[in-house]
């Protein structure tokens, strides 16, 4: 016969819940993609060499979003622009005009840095 001695935990019931990367980060699974960036060109933007984009397929990209395109046969992130009738990409110095909706892969809807 086991007895309990003492009183609970005042915080018992209060335990903090674990974060979920995926419930936080991802809002379309099966269109989601995790990609490494390999230069500083978007640093201006906040991504880093290094840094891991999180790329959604099913957003359509709007003025000033930053998207994953297949240029010169190399994926790079750059940001997308619509200028009344044109469309292109930014990469902090020029302006590029391709025929952007064949070449975008997806927009990025976060970029993870490791400090360390």
């Amino acid at each position: 016969m086991t007895r309990e001695t003492g009183f609970p935990s005042p915080a018992q019931g209060y335990e903090a819940k674990t974060i979920n990367l995926n419930d936080e980060l991802v809002m379309n699974p099966e269109s989601t993609y995790l990609m490494r960036v390999e230069s500083n060109k978007m640093k201006w933007r906040g991504v880093l060499h290094k840094s891991v984009l999180i790329v959604d397929r099913s957003i359509l990209p709007k003025s000033g979003d930053l998207v994953v395109a297949y240029l010169d046969g190399e994926l790079l992130c750059r940001e997308y622009f619509e200028d009344k009738q044109k469309k292109g990409l930014y990469d902090g110095e020029s302006r590029i005009f391709p025929s952007v909706e064949d070449f975008i892969f997806g927009t990025v809807i976060s970029i993870i840095t490791k400090l360390y």
